[in-house]
């Protein structure tokens, strides 16, 4: 705890570096660097290891070790390396440390290398390196039943997908991950991996509405005693820090994801989700500096490019927006597809945008979802709303966009109630009619329900969930990565107040807004939301006048897809950050 020690997915970065150590040690901001190789003799190994000033190149501390290859050998140099870099620095060890140093973790050479190679997957956070590295893992369970951190490692990776992806449903996530932590626990009650864990779990619990079995005192006291047990392990701070940017507080977020990055300064989620907590606070230039800086880190990394490219179309540039999302397209052209449709359709290409998501290959968990926006693009309403329709029954509420849709279709056809239904199902927090909990994250659900609610003659429940959601978009951006865009605007649209309806519209248009970011069901002059609209004057002049900027960017997209150069729209975004990027 008295040092702080760089996580292993960042050193990582440098195995074949031609970089000297002062350079590393600069850009991983530490004093000293411990460099070493390991050779191996038939079931002998030999590891060479030095402790080095990395500004002066002074060698603080040497050791050869010759050892027969076996885990408990591996464990004990471990700890011995560990003890003499504690002594060179002039710190102490504390009992416990010296505890948790000590241990071996397994005996079992197979199972240690499949776990180390199951991590590695995991840092990659990508849909086919999670499904592997749940595999290894489970096979290093079956290897050495007593490794107490591979049960982290399984349990972690079933949280991810099921979170990062809806691959698996929360039930099925909760029932293979409960028994993991529970086991590992009782192997290893002092284990930071696990109670790091264990936090992420209850942290997924408690985002999913389940406050009650997962409150939010508990979710950050796993994740703090974690960080206790061992300061220098980074996923705790990050995953807190999302706990933190769920409760809104954006400050601490970031406070905590810097912790982060100090102690992993390559890790690619606290960069992502930096960028997040900065637009949050409707700091979207930071936003746009930082998810730049994560993809010129790693150049093979999808998120950061898709990050940016929803920020930029959210701020109403969706020509840089579609070349950046096809830059992630180009890395990983499963899940980013989706944001490239979304670009082409915003920039009047339906084609397009229909052809990019047939390409989504058919085991993919969305996969029935993109087959009715395909449908929804081609121009055929009723078969996107029925195979919604053949999706209901069988979805969990990972997938609430998919009740969502089927609202906004259900809307289009009249059918009011099944709309206000399927908006229920996918928010059953807005069903207490004297008491809804709305929250900022709902502004459709809250809107499409409010309108449904209206149009069935349940005036006060609209009105009241109207003004809770006015309420709560009170101080919140409207532009950019999470921004609310013209929510505002369609509230009151539905409430009746007209001439506010179009103030708020032409407000979100005097600073960027072109258009919803998604493939939306219905295009601005078509919304029902916004019915009572369509023939005022300046709601015609606001449509010629984000029709007039999107030709615009048609254009310079039709030269860059022409010419299969799309730099300088690429170029856009680094053309207007700031000089230096916040801190």
């Amino acid at each position: 705890g008295s040092l702080k020690v760089i996580s292993r997915t960042s050193v990582m970065e440098y195995r074949d570096t031609t970089k000297n150590l002062k350079e590393i040690g600069n850009e991983l901001g530490v004093a000293n660097v411990m460099e070493g190789a390991v050779q191996k003799f038939g079931n002998s190994v030999r590891i060479n290891v030095q402790l080095i000033d990395a500004d002066t190149d002074k060698h603080l501390w040497a050791e050869t070790y010759d050892r027969e290859l076996t885990t408990r050998n591996l464990f004990a140099i471990q700890t011995e390396i560990s003890n003499e870099i504690a002594s060179a620095l002039k710190t102490t060890l504390t009992p416990e440390e010296q505890t948790r140093i000590a241990a071996v973790r397994t005996e079992n050479l197979e199972a240690y290398n499949l776990y180390l190679t199951a991590r590695n997957h995991m840092a990659q956070r990508r849909i086919e390196d999670l499904n592997i590295a749940r595999q290894q893992f489970a096979r290093v369970i079956e290897l050495d039943p007593g490794f107490a951190d591979a049960y982290s490692g399984l349990a972690d990776s079933i949280m991810l997908l099921q979170n990062n992806f809806g691959a698996i449903t929360w039930e099925e996530a909760k029932e293979r991950v409960v028994p993991l932590l529970q086991k590992g626990l009782l192997l290893d009650g002092d284990n930071a991996l696990l109670h790091a864990s264990s936090g992420l779990f209850r942290l997924n619990g408690w985002t999913r509405g389940e406050q009650e079995e997962y409150p939010i005192a508990e979710v950050e006291a796993a994740l703090e005693h974690a960080i206790e047990l061992n300061p220098n392990y980074a996923q705790p701070y990050f995953w807190l820090a999302t706990a933190k940017s769920a409760q809104d507080l954006y400050e601490d977020a970031i406070t905590l994801q810097e912790k982060a990055l100090e102690l992993d300064p390559l890790a690619r989620i606290p960069s992502l989700n930096l960028g997040s907590s900065y637009a949050d606070l409707g700091r979207n230039q930071d936003a746009t500096n930082q998810w730049l800086k994560t993809a010129d880190l790693h150049a093979d990394y999808p998120s950061a490019r898709i990050n940016l490219a929803r920020h930029l179309m959210n701020l109403g540039r969706f020509d840089e927006g579609l070349a950046w999302a096809l830059e992630g397209y180009a890395l990983d052209s499963a899940n980013p597809s989706f944001w490239v449709a979304s670009a082409w359709n915003e920039l009047g290409y339906a084609e397009r945008a229909a052809a990019v998501l047939e390409s989504m290959p058919a085991e993919h968990p969305w996969y029935k979802y993109w087959q009715s926006t395909i449908a929804q693009l081609n121009g055929d309403s009723d078969k996107a709303y029925a195979l919604l329709r053949s999706m209901i029954e069988r979805t969990d509420r990972q997938m609430w966009f998919v009740w969502n849709t089927a609202a906004n279709f259900a809307i289009g056809s009249g059918d009011y109630e099944t709309a206000r239904d399927y908006q229920l199902a996918a928010s059953p927090e807005l069903a207490d009619r004297s008491d809804p909990d709305v929250n900022w994250q709902l502004d459709a659900d809250t809107a499409l329900l409010a309108f449904a609610a209206k149009q069935l003659g349940e005036e006060e429940y609209a009105d009241l969930l109207i003004s809770r959601m006015l309420a709560m978009l009170e101080g919140r951006p409207r532009m950019g990565f999470n921004g609310y865009g013209i929510w505002d605007a369609r509230l009151y649209a539905v409430k009746g107040d007209m001439d506010t309806a179009l103030a708020k519209l032409r407000e979100a248009v005097d600073a960027g807004w072109r258009g919803h970011g998604v493939v939306a069901v219905w295009p601005l002059a078509e919304d029902p939301l916004l019915a009572t609209l369509r023939e005022e004057p300046e709601f015609q002049a606001i449509l010629a006048e984000i029709e007039a900027d999107l030709a615009r960017q048609r254009a310079r997209v039709d030269e860059a897809a022409a010419s299969g150069d799309w730099q300088p729209l690429l170029a856009l975004a680094r053309q207007t950050t700031v000089a230096k990027a916040a801190p």
